[in-house]
């Protein structure tokens, strides 16, 4: 196993170096809102909640919301969240991990929300 991880790593020095910045404490402190579009996107793409045909330019949207929200909590000391508005496992129906599916709540607005619609 390791040397199959050692050889991926010297084929794949690019992609190496961004997973160890995404490891680093540092860069991950400096970093939130990246972090957390990333954390978000990978358990979207476990509920297969993110469609195939997103584009590059719709991710990056994505990610900043992310980024805004870390930046907002930062700024006023709330703590913010992205919420999807049609949650991507809800009761009756799913949404997906899209731009246009994304708000920015405060912590405690995106808990009392759960996993319901704004119009449940």
């Amino acid at each position: 196993m390791r040397g199959r991880c050692a050889n991926y790593r010297a084929a794949n020095p690019e992609i190496a170096r961004i997973r160890q910045k995404i490891c680093d404490k540092a860069y991950r402190k400096a970093n939130p809102g990246k972090i957390n579009a990333k954390t978000a996107l990978r358990r979207a793409r476990k509920l297969q909640a993110t469609p195939k045909w997103l584009t590059k330019e719709q991710k990056k949207e994505i990610q900043k919301f992310y980024i805004e929200a870390a930046e907002i909590t930062k700024e006023t000391g709330i703590s913010y969240e992205v919420d999807h508005i049609m949650p991507l496992k809800g009761k009756i129906s799913s949404g997906l991990h899209v731009p246009w599916n994304l708000q920015i709540l405060t912590k405690s607005e995106n808990g009392s929300k759960s996993n319901r619609t704004d119009n449940d």
